[in-house]
């Protein structure tokens, strides 16, 4: 009898009912208690996602793993709090997003132990992830995960919606086995709005190696929190200037003092194989036996050659000098290429080394338009053609600005995702907030509600209204017949 008294406490959980306000500091949650069959199914040890701590209450707010139910729970001064090595910690340690296990009284209706679950992964400062939202599959370089409808995210504290996640912000992600269980946004992502942009529009703008755009009107750039230096140039007039910025704030940058007329050219030495391939930039053919001079900026390139895959790409020219060496791969037999189309595309290797100049590139395509995708010093995939082979170097020692742009193999993943393509007569209609304005992909469309064309693809949309918090969301069009309509949530004023 007694052993059956111990298991009841132990093993039932009595759950009281309060209300729930997503996105507060203290989460309590609003219970159906009507499921008590189901809530008896949590046991001592049952794995839970950590939400929230009240600490005015005593109470900390869960989700279970299993069912994606939230419980609130009371805690008190004897309650074991354990860190995955089991060593004793304080409540106020364990953050949102985490993954404990739970052992709870009904008796006393107070928790008896929470411990960091010893049985789970944690991968942190993901930057290169791909969600496939039908097959609800996560890829972290080139591994692969599952994740349910229940799938917890969290930026400073507060429960988020996938849509909230942005290509900018940085990752933690814990799961168990081969599933993701939640995500906690490491560094978020602001904005930076361009002033006195004019002279500048046609040109590019980067703002530190991830971030490069051309220039458009009242354009308004997400980038990941941190200090960078943005460079805008425009047939080779421009300059460079340092910014800063913050967690989901603008920052203007006055750029007009940038365009001194003063054109600035760098030397490129191009070093390719097969030695008969033809050159291109901008267009027009190029004798690659000499050096070639380009103006600061950004260039297309396309390289190709007879029983070779054309290699499109976009340079970007910084400094004095580069040399580039580029090898074309050959082009595959027809049998080969049908009994391999399953199989991946061979990788491609770029490492870059510049004494007084830098040259960067990026994937493009003749079939497909593409947004600008975020340039380093190496030659990324095509994501509709074979990989090419690339390296660059040049006979002195790097400069600091050179050398830290150089990318690894992993710079080369997820490319296709940055693939647009546009549908003929269809739009995308953004309803609401009305008043707000509106931008795709860094572009100003107008002010909500407002329509424009339809693009199949990945995008971002970045609502902004003079004193309310700017808000972006990363939204799928799917390659479908008709319309898109949009209305997101009014935004919330920046004093609150």
């Amino acid at each position: 009898m007694k052993k059956k008294i111990l298991c009841a406490i132990i093993c039932c959980i009595f759950l009281s009912g309060c209300s729930w306000s997503k996105g507060e500091k203290n989460i309590s949650l609003e219970l159906d208690n009507t499921k008590e069959s189901e809530e008896a199914n949590l046991k001592a040890g049952d794995f839970v996602v950590f939400l929230g701590l009240d600490t005015k209450q005593e109470k900390i707010i869960v989700q279970r793993v299993a069912g994606g139910n939230k419980y609130s729970l009371s805690y008190s001064g004897t309650t074991n709090v354990k860190d995955r090595f089991g060593q004793i910690i304080s409540m106020t340690q364990i953050q949102p997003g985490e993954l404990v296990d739970i052992v709870y009284s009904a008796h006393s209706k107070v928790l008896l132990e929470v411990s960091v679950s010893e049985e789970t992964w944690t991968n942190t400062g993901i930057i290169k992830y791909s969600i496939d939202k039908a097959r609800k599959i996560i890829q972290i370089g080139s591994e692969k995960y599952k994740y349910t409808k229940d799938l917890v995210m969290i930026s400073q504290g507060k429960v988020i919606e996938m849509i909230d996640l942005n290509s900018k912000d940085v990752l933690t992600m814990k799961g168990r086995g081969k599933t993701v269980n939640s995500i906690i946004v490491e560094k978020g992502h602001g904005y930076v709005r361009l002033e006195n942009e004019s002279a500048f529009i046609d040109g590019f703008v980067e703002v530190g190696q991830s971030v490069i755009l051309p220039v458009t009107e009242n354009m308004l750039i997400t980038v990941g929190e941190g200090d960078y230096n943005l460079r805008i140039t425009n047939h080779g007039i421009g300059g460079t200037k340092p910014v800063t910025v913050l967690r989901d704030e603008e920052v203007v940058v006055d750029v007009g003092d940038l365009y001194d007329g003063t054109e600035m050219t760098g030397d490129i030495a191009f070093t390719i194989t097969p030695s008969n391939a033809k050159l291109y930039i901008n267009g027009e053919e190029k004798n690659y036996g000499e050096l070639i001079n380009l103006s600061y900026g950004v260039h297309q390139i396309l390289i190709e050659a007879d029983g070779y895959e054309t290699l499109s790409r976009y340079l970007n020219v910084g400094q004095p000098l580069a040399s580039i060496e580029i090898m074309l791969e050959k082009k595959e037999d027809t049998a080969q290429s049908s009994s391999s189309s399953s199989s991946s595309t061979s990788s491609q290797k770029t490492s870059t080394s510049s004494s007084s100049s830098s040259s960067s590139s990026r994937g493009s395509s003749s079939s497909t338009q593409r947004r600008p995708i975020p340039m380093t010093s190496s030659i990324v995939r095509n994501s509709s053609t074979s990989s090419s082979k690339s390296s660059s170097s040049s006979s002195s020692s790097s400069s600091s600005s050179s050398s830290s742009s150089t990318s690894s193999s992993s710079t080369y993943e997820n490319i296709s995702s940055d693939v647009i393509q546009s549908s003929t007569m269809n739009k995308i209609f953004i309803d609401g907030p009305e008043g707000a304005e509106v931008y795709m992909d860094g572009n100003y469309k107008g002010i909500a509600p407002t329509n424009f064309k339809k693009e199949i693809g990945s995008h971002e949309i970045i609502l902004r209204q003079e004193g309310y918090r700017t808000k972006s969301y990363t939204v799928e069009i799917e390659n479908e017949e008709g319309d898109v309509t949009f209305s997101f949530s009014p935004l919330i004023r920046q004093e609150e």
